[in-house]
């Protein structure tokens, strides 16, 4: 499936932006002698579900069964949704990403990038907000625009638990 960078860039004037990720907490019932393995930060047992959508709220990337939110980045950004020795990535440049492109109204040539939460770490191919309780008035409109472009996989995540009601009760 083609990633169309432009229909992302018009819905939410955020820039060289290939999709929106994010993972939710499929809450489990406490699997029989399964221990701590799959409990969470939350107090919950449950699965990451980790995604990747784009404007139009499809998946492009999906990976079930992450244990804890801490092992999401295991998935894509290493291994690019495969486990095989060798496999495109993000982190090291040859998942066949777009070239270097130049911001709206300037010449700067800035990479493409997936745009998360804060949950991952920053870097050249993932954009996260800036942190803190009052950002400098510089600061708002980078937010605001992230904030804007996250709201993509925060629907995708209500349209899809809609439609697969199990994601809203315990498995």
């Amino acid at each position: 499936m083609a990633i169309d960078r432009q229909e992302l860039w018009e819905k939410t004037q955020f820039p060289n932006c290939l999709g929106c990720l994010d993972g939710k907490h499929c809450i489990l019932k406490k699997p029989k002698k399964s221990g701590a393995l799959y409990h969470n930060y939350k107090g919950i047992f449950s699965i990451v579900l980790l995604t990747l959508c784009d404007a139009r709220y499809r998946f492009l990337f999906m990976d079930i069964g992450s244990l804890v939110t801490t092992m999401m980045q295991a998935s894509i950004i290493r291994q690019g949704g495969g486990t095989a020795p060798g496999h495109n990535t993000l982190e090291n440049g040859t998942l066949n990403l777009p070239p270097l492109s130049s911001l709206p109204t300037t010449q700067l040539l800035t990479p493409y990038v997936v745009v998360d939460d804060g949950a991952f770490p920053l870097n050249t191919y993932l954009m996260k907000p800036f942190a803190g309780r009052n950002p400098p008035p510089e600061n708002d409109v980078f937010n605001y625009r992230l904030s804007r472009c996250r709201r993509q996989i925060e629907n995708t995540f209500g349209i899809y638990s809609n439609m697969w009601r199990l994601l809203l009760k315990p498995i």
